[in-house]
């Protein structure tokens, strides 16, 4: 799973075998999606395992990674109003604060809206509690960006 999909292990309820077992699977698939630049099918991939929870939604542990995916893949993509939607999903649903990389996200999306003084806001609380390393494998503008504010 991608950084900002850890399980919300503060949702104790724990969904049969098979369905976990399904989730999981269709989870997999939707990373090795984003792996190979199939941004469209990654989504596809975790729209279904989100779609297999039973409500309510947020009880399951895996809401979140399932979100963070579909975050992923929508801002690789370049659709930053869905990313923006599934990180206010993430808001509403997950017990656990926000982690450096999920920070990231949102001032990705925020910096690509042209919304700079937000952005630089997520971006220098990412690189605050995720240093160097959240910016790895990031177009480097995220990170000359947030060192001139910081």
């Amino acid at each position: 799973m991608l950084p900002i999909a850890e399980v919300d292990t503060a949702m104790n309820e724990t969904l049969p075998t098979k369905l976990r077992e399904r989730v999981d699977s269709l989870c997999s698939t939707g990373t090795q999606h984003i792996r190979t630049h199939r941004f469209d099918a990654a989504v596809l991939s975790y729209t279904s395992a989100f779609d297999m929870l039973p409500p309510p939604k947020e009880q399951w542990g895996l809401t979140r990674p399932i979100l963070a995916g579909i975050v992923d893949a929508c801002f690789l993509k370049g659709d930053y109003t869905s990313a923006q939607e599934a990180i206010d999903a993430i808001r509403e649903c997950s017990s656990l604060p926000p982690a450096p990389h999920f920070h990231l996200r949102q001032g990705q999306i925020l910096f690509e809206q042209g919304n700079f003084e937000d952005a630089g806001e997520e971006l220098a609380t990412a690189f605050e509690n995720g240093g160097d390393s959240v910016f790895d494998n990031e177009h480097p503008k995220y990170l000359e960006f947030v060192r001139k504010i910081v």
